[in-house]
This record gives structure tokens, C-alpha cells and sequence, in this order.
């Protein structure tokens, strides 16, 4: 039992939390009646910038556009957030860049 519980009446949990490198650990508590281990994963990524960031292009339209971070399952998250269904959307990932040879007429 920790101090914090006798002074809240809470639950809490001491943990340490990690992002890329050795030097990104921070240590946090929190209390487990409010905050499971999943909840903890995702402040995790949040905090560690780990997840995924998309760009959002509704209805092929370019000029319409915002962002989501997702955690796991980057399709699903953006299904539920935008509320259609999982079949409906496209995902695409950098893929590198392409050279094209482009010509002029010669003086």
C-alpha cells in the first residue's frame, strides 16, 4: 500500500515507462481503478511519440483533409473515429520517390 492510497482512497501502481531509447524512460503512477494496462500502452505511445500518424483524405478530396494517431490496428482505429466501415478505406505508406526525365525544346 502506498502513501497515496491511504491519502485518495485510490489504487495506485508504480510503473516505468519506455520509449526508443535507453535515456526515454520516465517513471509515472497512476491509479489502477482509473487506468488499466492498455490505458497506460497508449499514454505510453502518446508520450513517446510511438504510434502512427495518418492524414485523412474523406472522399478523395485533397483539400479536405485532417490527421489521426492511431495505436494498433491503424484501419480499425480510422473506421471508428470517422465511423464508416473498415472495407471502405485505403491505407497508403511512403513508398520512396520516383525520377522522371523531363525534356525542353533546345535554343
Amino acid at each position: 500500500m502506498h502513501a497515496l492510497d491511504l491519502i485518495t482512497g485510490g489504487a495506485w501502481k508504480y510503473r516505468t515507462i519506455r520509449g526508443y531509447c535507453q535515456g526515454d524512460w520516465q517513471d509515472i503512477y497512476f491509479d489502477s481503478r482509473e487506468y488499466n494496462d492498455e490505458d497506460i500502452k497508449i499514454f505510453e505511445m502518446d508520450y513517446f511519440n510511438m504510434g502512427d500518424e495518418w492524414s485523412v483524405y474523406p472522399e478523395n478530396d485533397e483539400n479536405d483533409q485532417t490527421g489521426i494517431y492511431t495505436y494498433k490496428n491503424p484501419r480499425a482505429e480510422i473506421a471508428s473515429a470517422f465511423g464508416i466501415k473498415e472495407e471502405e478505406i485505403e491505407l497508403y505508406v511512403f513508398d520512396g520517390y520516383e525520377r522522371t526525365v523531363k525534356y525542353k525544346l533546345a535554343a
